[in-house]
């Protein structure tokens, strides 16, 4: 398995960021940082008059929050939304 990552490079032999046109730059992704966070949750609990069907709901927008901001992630990332009934190739399930 070692080896296999070890020679990766030599099973591509064309220069793909030619070939396919890629894009090589890279943008700024900001992050939450810690008074982003408090914002958010001080809204959610404090603030927000919007209810929940169920109670666990709310607990685990506040978790979602929290895990977004702890693990530098997009909300994307962490869960699944379904668009217009598309699916990204990339997302889908692989086993059928």
């Amino acid at each position: 398995m070692k080896e296999d990552s070890a020679n990766m490079g030599q099973y591509i032999d064309a220069d793909l960021t030619r070939l396919y046109n890629l894009d090589l730059s890279t943008k700024e992704k900001p992050v939450m940082n810690v008074d982003d966070v408090f914002l958010v949750l001080h809204r959610h609990w404090v603030m927000d008059t919007a209810t929940f069907p169920a109670e666990r709901q709310q607990l685990q927008v506040a978790f979602i929050v929290l895990m977004i901001a702890c693990t530098a992630s997009r909300p994307g990332a962490l869960v699944y939304v379904a668009r217009n009934g598309k699916e990204k190739s990339g997302l889908r399930n692989r086993r059928g």
